[in-house]
C-alpha cells in the first residue's frame, strides 16, 4: 500500500518528494502556530489555488459591455466553475489518497477555487511545497461582533415610528420619491433570522421560491442540515436584518431602510461546530442552482463577523478571492468595522482587506440620536495592517448610526442594542435603496455613490476614525444622477399588496377561511383584484370588486376552505389587480405553517332564551372552558370584541354583561388561559436534598406558550442560576435569582416558547428538594406542554427535579370566538337585580349561599352559579364543591321574553391546601378606608419585594381601575378612586403569595 501511494505522488507530484521541509511563506500564521503547539495533530485548513479567474480584467471586459445584472451573474459563475473544472483536479486526487487527509472533511468551492480539509503535518508539508498553492490557512469558527446591550427597559414596537438612523442617513427623502427597497434582495450572514417577526415576516423571500432558495445551513460535518426553515440562534441576525429592512404593516413600525425589500439568510455564527463560511459565500452567487438567473442572487450581503483565525497582517487569504468575485458578480458585500476601538488599527479580520477603495466595504459605528453624531468609542478605527496606497489603507470607508438602535429581536420582541453590527444594515439598506432606483449598476457602483457622497465627520478629509463620514443616501442618489445615470421610476399603475394575513395556528373544524388586510400600493383606484389560497392539494380563489383608493386598505374574510385535519402550509397570494397583470408582485404572497385539527374549544353563550335578546336591552354573555381543559385548573381571561380581528375592547370577565343592542350582532371573545402543570409540590414518592448540577427536566412544547414561573423548594438562602436551552436550535435563556427566603418560592419567568424539545435546569443552587422516585411522566395539557422526563440520562425513572408547580398562559389557539345575539321585537324591560348571603366562603365550613332575587318586572329566572350548576329557581340556595372564584349571573325574563342580567363573585377557599386564588392571613394585608371616598390605601407585609398587581372591578365584571406596584414589607399602595360612582366594587390583589378579594364601597 506503501508503495502505491508513493507512485501516485510521483505521478501526481514529482516536484515534492524531494522538499521535505514546510513553505512558511504561503502557510497562515494561526496554522504555524497550531501546527507548532500541536505537531501530530490534525488540521481543519483553507487551500487557495494559484489559478484565479482575474476579477479586474473580467469587470472591465463586463462594464465596456454594458453588462445587464443577469449577464454579470451568469459570466462570472460560469468563469469560476470553469476554471476550478479545468485546475481543481490534481490537488482532489492528492487529497483523496493521501493516508493524513479525513476524506469526509473534504469539500471543493469554485467562489475561490480552493478546498477545505482536515489534514495532518505531512499533507501540510507537501502541499505547502506544490507551485499550484497560493496560500494555506486554518480553518474556524467565526466570531460574531458582540454588539452592546443597552441598559434600558425593552423597548416596543412604535406606531408610525421611524427610527432615528433611518433619518440620520436620509432614507425618508428617498421614500419620498418611492424608493422602498422594492424588488432588492438582501442576504443576512449571521446567527440567523426568525422570519415570524411581525416586521420581517412579510419580507421573507421563501414566500416566492422554494426555501432551499432562501437558508442555507452547513455546519462543520459539512452534510447539509436538510432544514431549510430560518431561524436565529441568537438575536442578533434579527436586529440586522430588522436595520436592513424591517417594517410592521400593521402597526406602520419603520425600523428597516429599505422596508420593501427582501432577504434570505445564512447560519454562519453561532454554529453547532464551524459553519460553512466560504460555502455560504458560493451559494450567494446561485441560490437557485441556474446559472442563467440573476434575480435570485443578493444584491447586497451583510457581514458582522470577523475571522480569528487569521491576524492582521494576512492579506491574501482565502477572502481576497470571494470578495473579488462577488464584488465583480455585482453583490455589495458591507462589513461591521469591529468593537476594539478606540485604539488604531483595530480593524478585525477580513474586512482590512485592501482590493480596491470599497473593497472590502467597512463601516463604522456612530451615535445617529444626538445632532453632533459622535463616533461611538468602541468603534474600531484604521489604518489597515494590509501594505497599500496610503489613501487606500484608510479604514472604515464610512459610518452609520449604531448606538442604541432599536430593531428586532425574536419572538415578535424589540430591543436596543450597540455596536458596528448595528451600523452596518444601515449601508445595506441604504445598498437597496440605490438598487431600485439604479437596477443596472452593480454593487461596486453604489458603494462608490455612498462613498463620494458621504457627509464628512471629524478632521476634515477621510479619516480613520469615521472614514470619508456618515452615508447619505440621498446625496449618493444624487451623485449617481450626476454620474449620468438615469433613475427608473418607482411607481406603479396597478399593484395590490397584501398587508397581513391573520391565519390563526389552528383551525378548530374543516375549514380554513383566513382574512386578509389588502393595500392599493399603485397610483390608479383598484376595482377588483382575485385572491388565491391553498392548502396541501386543495386550492380556492375568490375575487373581490369595490373601490379601494391609492394607500387605502381593505379587510376581506375570505370564504371557507375544507380540508381534512392535518398540518398544511396555508399559502395565500393577490393578482390581477383591476383586471391586469400586477406589475409589482414580488408583495402579494404570504405561506404560513397551519394546524386543522377538531380539538375541543372555547365555546361562549347567550344567558337567555335562544340566544336572542330584545331591541334596546343588554345581553349576558359567559364563556365556557373548553373540554380538554376541565380538571385542569386552567383560569380564563376573556376580552370580548366587536370584530374577529383587531376592532374595539366591550368589556373583559369570563361573563360579560354587552352594551344595549339594537339589531342582531356578534361579540367576539379573546381567550387565553393559565394553567398549572406538573406537580404541586414534593409530596409524593421519596424526597430529598440535592446540591444541583446541570440537572433538571426535558419538556415539549406544541404550541405557542409563555412559561410564567415555575417554584422550587429551597433548604438554604443563597443565589440560584436556571437554564433553558432550545434542544432545536440550541438558543439559551437564563433566569438568575438571589433566593432570600427558605420553603417553596417561585421563579418569574416570562418566557415565550414556540414548538420545540427543551430542557430547564438549574446551573448553580444551594440544596433544593427533589423526588427520588414516584414521579409519572408525561405531565401535560394537551396540545400545549409536555414535562417528559430528567436530563440526567437515568431515564424516566420516577425521579422528579426541582421544578414544581409551572404556571403556562397561552391564547386560544382557534382565535376568537364569535357569540351571535339575536334582536328579538321591542317589549317591557325587566331589571335584574339580586343579593347573595355572602361573598366568600370556605369550602369546609360547608356552607349553602342564598341568593334573593331583587329582580323587577321580571316572570323568570335563569342562574348561573359559575361551576357549571344552574337553576330557574327565583329564590335559589348553593353550595361550591370545590375552591375558586366564581362568577354568578342572573338573567331576569319578562312576559315578553325580554331579559336583563346581572352578575356578582364568590370566592370559595380552602384553609388547608392552595386554592386558586387563596387569601393570603390577614395581618398581611389590609385596605382601608373602607368605605372610602376618593382613595384606598392597600397595607402589605410581604416576606420578599415581588411585583403585586391590582384590579378594582364592580359586579358586572366591568374592570375600572388596574395597576402593577412593586412591594416588600411594610408597604402601602394607593388608589385613587376620583370620579367613580358610588357602589360597591372587588378589588383583587394579586401576588406571588396568592390572591385576595375586598369588597369595597365607595360613597
Amino acid at each position: 500500500m506503501r508503495l502505491l501511494y508513493t507512485t501516485i505522488l510521483s505521478l501526481l507530484f514529482v516536484p515534492l518528494l524531494s522538499a521535505q521541509s514546510l513553505n512558511t511563506e504561503i502557510i497562515s500564521q494561526a496554522l504555524l502556530e497550531k501546527m507548532a503547539d500541536s505537531p501530530h495533530g490534525n488540521y481543519s485548513v483553507n487551500i487557495l489555488l494559484a489559478d484565479q479567474v482575474d476579477m479586474t480584467a473580467l469587470d472591465l471586459e463586463l462594464r465596456e459591455q454594458r453588462a445587464s445584472a443577469k449577464q454579470r451573474a451568469t459570466t462570472v459563475i460560469t468563469a469560476l466553475q470553469e476554471k476550478a473544472a479545468l485546475t481543481q483536479g490534481r490537488i482532489l486526487d492528492f487529497l483523496k489518497i493521501a493516508p493524513g487527509v479525513d476524506q469526509s472533511s473534504i469539500r471543493s468551492y469554485w467562489v475561490a477555487n480552493a478546498f477545505v480539509a482536515t489534514v495532518d503535518a505531512d499533507v501540510v508539508t507537501i502541499l505547502s511545497n506544490n507551485p499550484e498553492i497560493a496560500w494555506i490557512g486554518l480553518n474556524a469558527d467565526r466570531l460574531m461582533i458582540e454588539e452592546t446591550e443597552d441598559v434600558l427597559l425593552p423597548p416596543v414596537v412604535q406606531p408610525n415610528g421611524i427610527e432615528p438612523g433611518l433619518v440620520a442617513i436620509k432614507a425618508p427623502a428617498l421614500w419620498a420619491m418611492g424608493y422602498t427597497g422594492y424588488g432588492q434582495l438582501s442576504m443576512t450572514s449571521d446567527t440567523g433570522v426568525d422570519p415570524t417577526h411581525p416586521a420581517l415576516a412579510n419580507q421573507y423571500y421563501g414566500h416566492y421560491v422554494p426555501a432551499e432558495e432562501t437558508w442555507y445551513e452547513v455546519f462543520g460535518n459539512l452534510a447539509p442540515t436538510g432544514n431549510y426553515t430560518p431561524y436565529d440562534r441568537d438575536d442578533h441576525g434579527t436586529h440586522v436584518t430588522g436595520t436592513t429592512l424591517g417594517l410592521d404593516r400593521m402597526e406602520n413600525d419603520t425600523i428597516g431602510v429599505a422596508f420593501n425589500a427582501k432577504w434570505i439568510g445564512a447560519l454562519t455564527l453561532g454554529s453547532i461546530g464551524t459553519a460553512d463560511n466560504i460555502g455560504a459565500f458560493q451559494w450567494s452567487l446561485n441560490p437557485d442552482g441556474d446559472v442563467n438567473t440573476a434575480d435570485d442572487m443578493p444584491d447586497v450581503i451583510n457581514n458582522s463577523w470577523w475571522d480569528p483565525s487569521l491576524n492582521g497582517s494576512d492579506c491574501s487569504s482565502v477572502y481576497v478571492s470571494i470578495f473579488d468575485a462577488l464584488e465583480t458578480a455585482g453583490i455589495a458585500v458591507i462589513f461591521s468595522a469591529g468593537n476594539n476601538g478606540p485604539d488604531p488599527m483595530t480593524i478585525t479580520q477580513p474586512k482590512n482587506i485592501i482590493l480596491n477603495e470599497v473593497n472590502v466595504f467597512t463601516v463604522g459605528s456612530l451615535n445617529g440620536n444626538q445632532p453632533n453624531l459622535p463616533i461611538a468609542n468602541s468603534s474600531s478605527r484604521g489604518p489597515s495592517h494590509c501594505p497599500a496606497d496610503s489613501s487606500l489603507v484608510i479604514k472604515p470607508e464610512v459610518s452609520a448610526p449604531g448606538v442604541s438602535v432599536r430593531s428586532a429581536v425574536p419572538n415578535n420582541q424589540y430591543d436596543l442594542k450597540s455596536g458596528t453590527s448595528m451600523a452596518a444594515p444601515h449601508v445595506s439598506g441604504a445598498i437597496l435603496l440605490l438598487k431600485e432606483a439604479f437596477p443596472d449598476l452593480p454593487g461596486k457602483d453604489l458603494k462608490l455613490a455612498l462613498y463620494h457622497s458621504c457627509t464628512d465627520l471629524g478632521v476634515p478629509g477621510e479619516d480613520n476614525t469615521f472614514g470619508m463620514g456618515i452615508i447619505d443616501v440621498l446625496a449618493a442618489f444624487n451623485y449617481l444622477v450626476d454620474q449620468g445615470h438615469t433613475p427608473v421610476s418607482p411607481h406603479r399603475a396597478n399593484d395590490v399588496m397584501l398587508v397581513k394575513v391573520f391565519d390563526t395556528p389552528f383551525y378548530c373544524s374543516n375549514a380554513i377561511n383566513p382574512t386578509i388586510i389588502a393595500e392599493n400600493a399603485g397610483t390608479d383606484t383598484l376595482f377588483s383584484f382575485k385572491v388565491f389560497y391553498k392548502a396541501g392539494n386543495t386550492q380556492t380563489n375568490y375575487e373581490w370588486v369595490g373601490m379601494l383608493p391609492p394607500r387605502e386598505r381593505v379587510t376581506v374574510t375570505l370564504p371557507s376552505m375544507s380540508v381534512a385535519p392535518g398540518e398544511y402550509e396555508l399559502s395565500v397570494g393577490l393578482a390581477e389587480p383591476n383586471g391586469v397583470a400586477d406589475e409589482r408582485p414580488l408583495n402579494n404572497n404570504f405561506n404560513n405553517k397551519v394546524t386543522v385539527t377538531s380539538r375541543p374549544t372555547f365555546e361562549a353563550i347567550v344567558e337567555g332564551p335562544n340566544n336572542t335578546a330584545c331591541q334596546n336591552t343588554s345581553a349576558l354573555l359567559r364563556g365556557i372552558l373548553p373540554e380538554s381543559l376541565e380538571g385542569s385548573g386552567a383560569i380564563m381571561d376573556i376580552d370580548w370584541y366587536d370584530s374577529p380581528f383587531d376592532g374595539s375592547l366591550y368589556g373583559t370577565g369570563e361573563v360579560f354583561n354587552t352594551p344595549n343592542i339594537f339589531t342582531d350582532v356578534t361579540f367576539y371573545a379573546d381567550v387565553s388561559y393559565t394553567v398549572p402543570v406538573g406537580p404541586v409540590d414534593d409530596k409524593f414518592g421519596s424526597s430529598g436534598q440535592l446540591d444541583t448540577s446541570d440537572v433538571g427536566l426535558k419538556f415539549e412544547v406544541f404550541n405557542n406558550l409563555t412559561l410564567e414561573k415555575v417554584y422550587i423548594i429551597a433548604e438554604e438562602t443563597g443565589l440560584i442560576i436556571v437554564t433553558l436551552t432550545n434542544l432545536d436550535d440550541g438558543s439559551t435563556e437564563t433566569d438568575v435569582t438571589l433566593n432570600s427566603t427558605t420553603g417553596k418560592r417561585p421563579l418569574q419567568l416570562g418566557w415565550d416558547l414556540v414548538p420545540g424539545r427543551y430542557q430547564l435546569v438549574v446551573t448553580n443552587s444551594k440544596a433544593l428538594a427533589y423526588n427520588k422516585d414516584g414521579a409519572q411522566y408525561p405531565y401535560q395539557i394537551a396540545d400545549f406542554l409536555s414535562i417528559t422526563g430528567t436530563t440526567d440520562g437515568l431515564g424516566n425513572n420516577g425521579v422528579y427535579y426541582f421544578f414544581y408547580d409551572w404556571e403556562i398562559t397561552f391564547s386560544e389557539p382557534c382565535g376568537r370566538t364569535p357569540v351571535a345575539v339575536s334582536v328579538g321585537p321591542v317589549g317591557s324591560l325587566p331589571v335584574a337585580e339580586f343579593a347573595a348571603s355572602t361573598d366568600s366562603v370556605d369550602i369546609h365550613d360547608n356552607e349553602v349561599i342564598f341568593f334573593a332575587n331583587t329582580s323587577t318586572n321580571a316572570t323568570e329566572w335563569f342562574w348561573n352559579f359559575g361551576d357549571g350548576n344552574t337553576s330557574n329557581e327565583e329564590n335559589p340556595s348553593h353550595q361550591y364543591a370545590a375552591p375558586g372564584e366564581y362568577t354568578v349571573s342572573l338573567t331576569a325574563m319578562s312576559q315578553d321574553s325580554c331579559t336583563s342580567g346581572a352578575t356578582a363573585k364568590i370566592l370559595v377557599t380552602d384553609d388547608f391546601i392552595s386554592a386558586v386564588r387563596p387569601i393570603p392571613a390577614f395581618e398581611n394585608i389590609l385596605v382601608y378606608p373602607n368605605p372610602a371616598q376618593d382613595n384606598i390605601s392597600i397595607f402589605l407585609d410581604l416576606p420578599y419585594f415581588q411585583s403585586v398587581s391590582l384590579r378594582l372591578s364592580d359586579n358586572t365584571g366591568r374592570i375600572w381601575k388596574q395597576a402593577k406596584h412593586a412591594a416588600g414589607s411594610d408597604a402601602v399602595l394607593e388608589m385613587d378612586l376620583t370620579g367613580l360612582p358610588g357602589g360597591i366594587y372587588f378589588l383583587l390583589v394579586e401576588m406571588d403569595q396568592g390572591s385576595s378579594v375586598w369588597k369595597v364601597v365607595k360613597l
